[in-house]
C-alpha cells in the first residue's frame, strides 16, 4: 500500500507526459505538413495573381485536423537563400517587397465576389492583402533564377492536461524555389 502511494502519482505523471508529448508532436506535424503543402502550391502557382489565396487555402485544408482556429498567422515571403531566416518584420506585419502576412480573419475571404468578379482582397490591387509582395512580381524566369518563396505557419497547441502549461506556440517554415515559366 505504501509503495502504491509513492508510485501511482509518478505513473500518472508519466502517462500524462506521454499523452501531452504525443498530442503536441501530432499538432507539430500538422503544422509542418501545412507549411510544406502550401509551399509546394506556391511553387506551382508562381506568378498567378491568385497564388497567395491558393496558398492560404492549402494551409486551411492541411491544418483541418489541428483546427483552423489554432492558426495564429501565415506568412508568404521572399528570401535570398534557403538557410536564411524569415525577415523579422514579417512576424508582425506585411512588408513591402518582402512578405504578405495573413491572419485567420483572412482565411475565409473570397477570391471572387458572388457575381464572379475579382474581390478586393487578393490579386494585388489597391488594398489587397497580397499587394506587399505581389505574386505577379515574383521572378519565374530561367534567366533571372527563379525566386525562393517561403511559407511560415504559426499555430498554438493547447495542452490537454495543463500539467505542462496552458499552451505552446508551434512554428514551421518551408522554403522552395518557384517553378520556372518555360512558356515565355
Amino acid at each position: 500500500m505504501v509503495e502504491a502511494v509513492f508510485i501511482t502519482p509518478l505513473l500518472f505523471i508519466a502517462i500524462f507526459a506521454i499523452l501531452e508529448y504525443g498530442l503536441m508532436l501530432y499538432n507539430d506535424n500538422s503544422t509542418a505538413n501545412a507549411s510544406r503543402t502550401a509551399a509546394r502550391s506556391a511553387s506551382v502557382y508562381g506568378t498567378d495573381l491568385s497564388a497567395d489565396y491558393e496558398i492560404i487555402q492549402k494551409v486551411v485544408e492541411e491544418i483541418d485536423v489541428l483546427g483552423v482556429e489554432k492558426v495564429n498567422y501565415v506568412v508568404v515571403y521572399n528570401i535570398a537563400n534557403v538557410g536564411d531566416p524569415m525577415p523579422s518584420g514579417c512576424h508582425t506585419n506585411s512588408v513591402m517587397g518582402v512578405c504578405n502576412r495573413y491572419t485567420p480573419a483572412d482565411f475565409n475571404l473570397p477570391l471572387d465576389d458572388a457575381f464572379g468578379n475579382p474581390s478586393p482582397h487578393f490579386r494585388c490591387g489597391g488594398t489587397a492583402l497580397d499587394r506587399f509582395w505581389c505574386p505577379g512580381s515574383r521572378d519565374t524566369t530561367l534567366a533571372g533564377g527563379t525566386d525562393l518563396i517561403g511559407v511560415y505557419v504559426n499555430t498554438t497547441h493547447t495542452y490537454a492536461t495543463g500539467f505542462f502549461g496552458d499552451s505552446k506556440i508551434l512554428e514551421e517554415q518551408t522554403v522552395i524555389r518557384l517553378e520556372p515559366d518555360t512558356t515565355s
